[in-house]
């Protein structure tokens, strides 16, 4: 039996806060690819880019206006509450993956798009569900990692309103009803009833 992984659209809910971070970029995982958000957060200085990695390096990042926290979900060096309060404080979710089969940046992306940030995610063969996800309708892929590349999206994504509500509210609404934890518990009772 597969059970596509899940998250809690209960808590991973926006509450509508000023959005001053315009980049938000989350994950430690080995698939990441870490120089490429470096070198983009430096390419668009006049950007308010945020990072909750272990692996970026602040002194690599030239770009005045980042933040950043240290941090990784299994030290717990930042509550669930606090990752949530950042999520909520930016406009758009950037993932750059590494080619690989493996999936990578699958909990970023489904809390991300539950709390209605668009979400660019590098195209990869292992992502989990091109089925359900659809490029710009929900979610923006993009084909390879180059610089200019991701910048014109961004551009052409906090530039277009319409299109970002709209990939916004559509984010919102497929996590909401195919990857919730409802969905996953009455799958798993239902795995565990009939066998």
């Amino acid at each position: 039996h597969y059970i596509p992984y899940c998250t809690d659209t209960d808590f991973w809910k926006s509450k509508n806060v000023d959005k001053d971070i315009d980049l938000l970029f989350i994950g430690n995982d080995g698939k990441r690819d870490y120089r490429f958000v470096e070198n983009l957060f430096n390419s668009v200085p006049h950007l308010n880019c945020y990072a909750v990695s272990q692996h970026i390096s602040k002194k690599s990042i030239t770009n005045n206006n980042f933040e950043m926290s240290k941090s990784s979900w299994h030290q717990n060096i930042l509550s669930d509450i606090e990752i949530r309060e950042i999520y909520d404080r930016s406009k758009i979710v950037v993932i750059p993956l590494t080619n690989s089969y493996q999936p990578s940046g699958q909990s970023v992306t489904l809390q991300s798009l539950s709390m209605g940030i668009p979400t660019l995610i590098t195209e990869t063969k292992g992502f989990w569900d091109y089925e359900k996800f659809i490029n710009y309708e929900n979610i923006i892929f993009l084909e390879n990692n180059k610089i200019d590349l991701w910048k014109n999206e961004i551009d052409l994504i906090l530039k277009n309103k319409s299109n970002y509500e709209k990939i916004r509210n559509r984010g919102m609404e497929t996590v909401s009803q195919n990857f919730n934890l409802q969905i996953f518990y009455k799958k798993l009772m239902g795995i565990v009833e009939n066998g």
